[in-house]
């Protein structure tokens, strides 16, 4: 009897065996959670996935115009094409126009990141001489074009219609300076592939008397 009392008065505490069981498997899914986690940041560490990488490359959606295409095609682009009109204001092999600067020998003296840069950046890097300008004038009329020449009392402004035209300094009432004449969202006027071929013909324009075409 003393046994048995001594027996029921200090039992024992056990665990059912469903909640240990329930505790090793949270354990375990603990590690296995933390051993993932362990590997995905190990891979995230492989790439630099900052923003600054993401984004510190402008011409990225463009890269692809660097290779391939069809330079016979992209003649025809550069001077018949209405959406790209780049015979209306640059020059090759002595046809287009002289609102922009003449393209002959282009890709002898710049690589091809700088041509797809023109085309789809055009206010990065502008030639001199090609800078536009805006001016009203006293009189009320307003100028706009290429900016050719400038002196201490004059400046020489290209325009599309009148051409070259001389505007004395004491005339002009408000000047600004305007931007590339090419549009600014010049790749978006154009198919990736039209985008190609323009590039595959600039960058074979490395003599100053390309071959004409047909």
């Amino acid at each position: 009897m003393h046994d048995n009392a001594d027996s029921n008065s200090n039992p024992r505490r056990r665990w059912p065996l469903f909640m240990l069981a329930a505790v090793v498997v949270a354990v375990v899914l603990a590690i296995v959670w933390v051993s993932a986690e362990a590997r995905r940041v190990k891979q995230f560490q492989r790439f630099d996935y900052s923003p600054s990488a993401a984004t510190n490359d402008p011409l990225a959606e463009f890269r692809y115009a660097l290779t391939g295409g069809d330079a016979a095609a992209g003649r025809n682009i550069f001077f018949n094409k209405p959406e790209a009109s780049c015979g209306r204001c640059h020059r090759v092999g002595g046809e287009g126009g002289d609102n922009g600067p003449a393209l002959d020998g282009i890709a002898s003296r710049e690589s091809r990141e700088f041509l797809l840069e023109s085309l789809v950046l055009p206010n990065a890097q502008i030639t001199k001489g090609y800078e536009s300008v805006g001016v009203a004038l006293k009189s009320g009329m307003g100028i706009s074009g290429v900016l050719r020449e400038e002196t201490e009392t004059d400046l020489v402004i290209h325009t599309p219609d009148d051409g070259a035209v001389m505007v004395s300094k004491t005339n002009i009432l408000r000047r600004v300076a305007g931007v590339s004449p090419m549009p600014a969202d010049f790749a978006t006027l154009i198919s990736k592939d039209d985008l190609r071929d323009l590039m595959a013909f600039l960058a074979s324009l490395t003599t100053n008397a390309p071959a004409q075409g047909p």
